[in-house]
């Protein structure tokens, strides 16, 4: 849960709005057959399957191409168009105008979940154990974490360059066929991007 709602929660609650999760019927219905089917299944089938050599390889791949899509989406309709279209709170257009909260909320829900678990120490031991993240710690571990959050950063940038909410260039601001093409760019982006991590790793 810290991992898949973290960004989005941090992000709700910057906003002060509740968290979509908590307003979805199907969010933690996926998550609990997920952690059923790795704890509990009959005779540890759906474990044994996806441990097996030639189906492993793939099962990574196939989470990791889904796991982008889940970025891309989550920089995008759970991060910035919070910000950018919203209808929540007043004073609406100070909040819409604000181009460091919008940045902030496209990183903070496409890796927040990343963060909170680094700070948390979840990737490297078996209980919490609240100390400063990887990233922020002069260290190769944190490097990873750190191209994570410069990604989503520039990813954000060219996703505000094209909705255009100040107006700062000629063509039409936060208009649905610009929601539909920053939508498509980030991600076709995060696709090219999920490549070279494929070719390269």
């Amino acid at each position: 849960c810290l991992m898949q709602f973290g960004g989005t929660t941090l992000t709700a609650l910057v906003l002060g709005q509740p968290p979509g999760w908590l307003l979805s019927h199907s969010s933690i219905t996926s998550l609990l057959i997920a952690w059923w089917l790795t704890f509990f299944s009959p005779f540890d089938i759906y474990w044994k399957l996806i441990s097996l050599p030639f189906i492993s390889k793939s099962f990574e791949i196939v989470c990791s191409f889904f796991l982008n899509i889940s970025y891309a989406h989550a920089l995008t309709s759970w991060g910035m168009d919070k910000v950018l279209f919203n209808t929540f709170h007043l004073p609406t257009q100070s909040i819409r105008d604000s181009i460091v909260l919008a940045l902030l909320t496209s990183v903070l829900s496409s890796h927040g979940g990343g963060l909170i678990c680094d700070f948390l120490s979840l990737y490297s031991q078996n209980s919490f154990q609240i100390r400063t993240p990887t990233c922020l710690r002069n260290n190769s571990r944190g490097d990873n974490v750190r191209v994570n959050l410069s990604q989503s950063f520039f990813l954000g940038v060219i996703y505000y360059i094209i909705l255009n909410p100040l107006k700062f260039f000629e063509w039409d601001s936060l208009t649905p066929s610009q929601r539909s093409l920053g939508h498509t760019v980030i991600g076709f982006l995060c696709l090219v991007l999920w490549l070279q991590s494929q070719l390269f790793s």
